[in-house]
Parts: C-alpha cells; sequence; structure tokens
C-alpha cells in the first residue's frame, strides 16, 4: 500500500487544531530586536517547516539568542551557509571575534550547525524541528544541562503545543518510519531488511548514544518524570563521527546497540528510524539515527496522535489482524499501543483497528497473552527510498503542496476552509 493511499482519509477528514496561532505581523512585536525578528522570520518559513510568526516562535528565538549573537547569526543564508569571513564581512566586525561566538553557537548550544575544518567550515540555520531541538537536548549526561535548557525546553513545549507541526504531515512526507519489534515478526520471509535493524546498521562502523531528547525534555519541563530507559537515542555513519567528537554523543559499537535497543523494547519503546538511514549515493551521504520511542514523551508520537497527522511517518510495512475467536476485548494491546490506534467498541465489545494511525511497531502482538493478533504484510507495501536522492525525489512533491497549502493559509485568513 502506498503512503498516499493509506493516509488518504485522514487527510480528506482531518480538521485543523483550535488552537494554531495566527500569523503576526512584525509590527506586532514592538521593542523585540530587529535581528531576532529577522531570524524568527527565518524560522517560520514553511520551507523549513515551520509555525507561523507568532510569540511562542519571538519567545522561543529571544531564548536561543542574545541580541548579538542574533545580529550574527543573521547573516548565515539558507541553504549554503556562511563561513565565519563571510559572517564577520557582511557584519564588519573582525573574525577573531565573530569565530568564538559561531563556534559557542554550535559547539555549546547547538542552535547552528557547522561542517568542515578550521581551513574550510560552514555555518548553517537548522529547521527548529527536526534540527535546533534535537541538537540542544543532545547530551550524554544531565548533568551537562542548565536551566537555560531548561527554559528552552519549557518554551519550544509550548511552541509545538500549538499544534502546527501537525499541518506538515496533511500529506505524507515521509520523515521516518517505525520497525516492528522483534517478536513481532519472527519467521515473516516476506520482511525486507529495513525490517531489522541489524541489516540497518550492517552499514554503518561508526555508532554514538545519547539521551533521549524527548524524555529529557519532559524531565525538564516538570510533569511526571518518565522511567523508561533514557540512553537510547542512536546515530551512525558520517554525523555519528562529528557528533562523538564534540562530546554529544558517547562512542558505542555494533553489539552495544543491540543491547540498547533490545533492553528499549523490552521496555515498551518503538524504534523510529529516521529517513536519513540510507545507503551511499552519488551525493556520498551515508548516516543514519534511531530513536526509541515512549507514547507519553515522544513528539513524533504526539503528532501522529495528538495532530492526526501520521503523514510525517511513511506506511507500515506489517499491520495487526485480530483473531476474532480468541480475542477477549481485554483491553492490553490498547493501553500499549503508543498512537491509540486501538479501541475497544462500546456496543459490539469488539476490538476495532485504525489503520490509517497504525504505525506497524507490533506491540500490541506482543503483548497479547492470548495470541490474537498476528502481524501481517500490507498488501503492495511501497519500500521507502534508500537513498538521499531517492528520498528527495520522493518527498519533494508532498511536501511542495504542504508548504503551497500552508502559505495560502498564512497568507488568506479571509478565506473559506475549503479553500485553506
Amino acid at each position: 500500500m502506498k503512503t498516499t493511499e493509506w493516509i488518504e482519509e485522514i487527510a480528506a477528514s482531518r480538521e485543523q487544531a483550535a488552537t494554531h496561532p495566527q500569523a503576526q505581523p512584525l509590527a506586532a512585536f514592538a521593542g523585540i530586536h530587529p535581528a531576532i525578528l529577522q531570524l524568527a522570520s527565518v524560522y517560520s518559513s514553511p520551507l523549513l517547516a515551520g509555525p507561523p510568526l507568532c510569540e511562542e516562535l519571538v519567545s522561543l528565538v529571544r531564548h536561543m539568542f542574545t541580541d548579538e549573537q542574533a545580529e550574527l547569526t543573521r547573516h548565515i543564508t539558507m541553504p549554503l551557509g556562511a563561513s565565519a569571513i563571510e559572517i564577520a564581512g557582511m557584519a564588519e566586525r573582525p573574525v577573531a571575534e565573530v569565530e568564538p561566538i559561531l563556534e559557542y553557537l554550535a559547539n555549546v548550544r547547538g542552535v547552528i550547525f557547522s561542517l568542515g575544518t578550521a581551513s574550510w567550515k560552514r555555518y548553517f540555520l537548522l529547521p527548529l524541528v527536526p534540527g535546533v531541538f534535537e541538537m540542544v537536548l543532545m547530551h550524554t549526561s544531565e548533568a551537562d544541562l542548565t536551566d537555560w535548557h531548561r527554559e528552552f525546553a519549557a518554551r519550544f513545549r509550548k511552541l509545538f503545543e500549538t499544534g502546527y507541526f501537525g499541518d506538515y504531515g496533511r500529506r505524507p512526507v515521509e520523515l521516518g518510519y517505525y520497525l516492528p519489534v522483534r517478536e513481532a515478526i519472527p519467521a515473516q520471509s516476506i520482511a525486507l531488511p529495513s525490517d531489522h535493524l541489524d541489516l540497518v546498521l550492517d552499514r554503518y562502523k561508526v555508532f554514538g548514544v545519547g539521551l533521549c531528547q524527548c524524555r529529557l525534555s519532559k524531565r525538564l519541563t516538570g510533569g511526571d518524570a518518565c522511567s523508561l530507559p533514557m540512553e537510547t537515542c542512536i546515530t551512525f555513519g558520517g554525523i555519528a563521527e562529528r557528533l562523538i567528537q564534540n562530546g554529544r554523543l558517547r562512542k558505542v559499537t555494533r553489539r552495544d546497540v543491540f543491547t540498547i535497543k533490545a533492553e528499549a523494547e523490552d521496555a515498551g519503546l518503538v524504534t523510529l528510524m529516521l529517513a536519513a538511514n540510507l545507503k551511499p549515493d552519488v551525493a556520498g551521504i551515508s548516516s543514519g539515527m534511531a530513536c526509541s520511542c515512549c507514547s507519553d514523551c515522544c513528539y513524533a508520537l504526539k503528532v501522529i496522535r495528538d495532530f492526526n497527522a501520521p503523514g510525517i511517518v511513511a506506511a507500515p510495512h506489517f499491520r495487526p489482524n485480530i483473531k476474532a475467536l480468541a480475542c477477549t476485548a481485554c483491553g492490553r494491546c490498547v493501553s500499549v499501543c503508543p498512537v491509540s490506534a486501538l479501541t475497544i467498541d462500546p456496543v459490539s465489545r469488539k476490538l476495532v483497528i485504525n489503520p490509517q494511525r497504525c504505525i506497524g511497531c507490533g506491540l500490541c502482538s506482543r503483548t497479547c497473552a492470548r495470541h490474537a493478533i498476528e502481524m501481517r504484510p500490507v498488501p503492495n507495501y511501497h519500500h521507502p527510498p534508500q537513498t538521499a536522492l531517492g528520498l528527495a525525489a520522493h518527498a519533494l512533491p508532498n511536501f511542495a503542496r504542504n508548504v503551497w497549502r500552508i502559505w495560502r493559509r498564512r497568507t488568506r485568513r479571509d478565506a473559506p476552509a475549503s479553500e485553506r
């Protein structure tokens, strides 16, 4: 099944969240430094999957950058980035003053990204998510975190809870896919290499692990602390080498990765493989990431469950099938489903599956003591692209449609809902 077909019903019926902030003009933010507002305008771009220019966004950007830092960062152009020499020239300041500030923002704060060596290094802006959120909170120890990180997490959460990111899953863009848990498809000969973590990892030699940014964010912003494993976010390939070098990840072996992921699955977490898990291609890209998600903390699962936008991930290769005679509607599977795809019908008292929401993780199958749920392959499954160029070609049309619709709605607030 193609993701377009999988999400068609959701795309046709999904209502816009009532809490979405409306875009505000720059004049509404009197007293804010112009460079902060300029950066906020960049981050609000639909091309960066950004929110509308709103109070929550400006508040977050004001925390990410001081006025002086924003004055320099605003000279980083998208998508080519800029060198310290170029930024210093545009800011009319000495390179010796500018470069340490950029290095601090990239390597300590994590609000911008740098690539290259001392003799050739460029600085880049990242989308807020996925991008800035992950880099800021990517650490190996909670002891590394400060009140600045706590405030960042709180302001990001307020922005995310406006629901804006759900708009970018209206049409499928497939930022990643969920792996079935080990026990769910043990003997499925139809399983593909991308369904098995060991076969995905065979492409890589360098592996790094860090704390889960979503669970860390929840701890930092208060509420009930998540007791599930924290050191579960794995990065591999070229980008892992860089993040290990600057201390954001701890280097581990391939065997360590399997141990970490097995323990995460045993704790009820599901593995999200980001779409960056790509074979080397003509662009020379070979990097990947694997998160272990829980329904209480994970922002990706919240987009699917709370914002009703499953198009951010690829359609699953396997879906649960209910054996009606064996199922007693005990509800154990309902309680473990991370996206609320399972319900008990109050009239018939039968288990019901919402296929448009199911991510195919297999937790329901593993949890069922009566073996009343089995994972079956989806007919005509559409395999996710395996190279950077293939991913871009696949995602670009729907991403462009999402961007166009969001831009039109932000600039045509008086248009009928059917036209937005």
